[in-house]
């Protein structure tokens, strides 16, 4: 392990000086972001899990939106019906 860390030390693409330097930038706003990504792989990774994401969301809409109360009429709501009966 110790030699696995020795081989990739100082080789890493992000660069902990430029990293500080934003990051005391940032907090100098009057409105900083809540999150910030540092480095090409960080954005890289939260486009792809935002996207994986917003499939699974669209992909699931409709039995999402069918927790919804009846009552209350939504736009493209399509409810779902149960697959189980009330016995009394």
């Amino acid at each position: 392990m110790i030699h696995s860390r020795e081989a990739t030390d100082g080789k890493q693409p992000g660069d902990p000086a430029r990293a500080a330097r934003i990051i005391m930038e940032i907090v100098r706003l009057d409105a900083p972001p809540p999150r910030l990504l540092l480095g090409a792989f960080a954005v890289e990774s939260a486009e792809k899990a935002s996207k994986a994401r917003a499939a699974e969301a669209e992909k699931w809409a409709a039995v999402s939106r069918s927790a919804d109360s009846e009552r209350i009429p939504r736009d493209n709501a399509t409810p779902v019906e149960s697959k189980t009966t009330a016995t009394a």
